[in-house]
């Protein structure tokens, strides 16, 4: 958590972030960039019995180079999680990683040419606890949405977690 790199712009009622060097992705990391992030946000949700949605989008989106990538994130930790996200070559990016693997074969969903630097990028996450599943959805400078597909979540991301024990011991 790095307060100096969030904004609450109060005209807009907009958060910006100012993103930094660092990916959650991989176990054991591959290098001292993986598993480090700067505000990654999150918010604990409880009695989730139905499926529910998570949204946003991002304004006048330039990611730069390097991987970078800004979207959505849903877990419980750093290898364990769901994401959505617009990154680098025009890309919108759907991945589950689970106890720090992520196969591109069957928990990587990617649509190219999608975007360009500058432009709002719409993007949202369905997920449902009963099915396990996740479905996402993307649109570009306020046009349709449309469906990059689905992915089976494992059970244990809707199990939640209720304090430091519990987290030390599904790690």
């Amino acid at each position: 958590y790095e307060p100096s790199l969030l904004t609450l712009n109060t005209a807009s009622s907009q958060l910006e972030i100012l993103s930094q060097a660092g990916i959650a992705f991989l176990d054991p990391p591959a290098s001292s960039n993986n598993n480090n992030q700067v505000n990654t946000l999150g918010v604990g949700l409880t009695g989730v019995t139905a499926a529910y949605t998570v949204k946003t989008t991002l304004l006048s989106l330039t990611t730069g180079g390097s991987a970078a990538q800004a979207g959505l994130w849903l877990g419980f930790d750093e290898d364990n999680f769901v994401k959505l996200v617009a990154a680098n070559d025009n890309q919108i990016e759907l991945r589950v990683e689970s106890a720090g693997v992520s196969d591109n074969g069957t928990q990587q969903l990617l649509g190219s040419s999608i975007w360009s630097p500058g432009t709002d990028i719409y993007l949202e996450m369905l997920i449902d606890p009963i099915a396990e599943t996740v479905t996402a959805f993307y649109g570009v400078n306020g046009g349709s949405v449309a469906s990059l597909g689905s992915l089976d979540l494992p059970s244990n991301y809707f199990t939640g977690r209720t304090g430091i024990t519990d987290l030390a011991a599904n790690t």
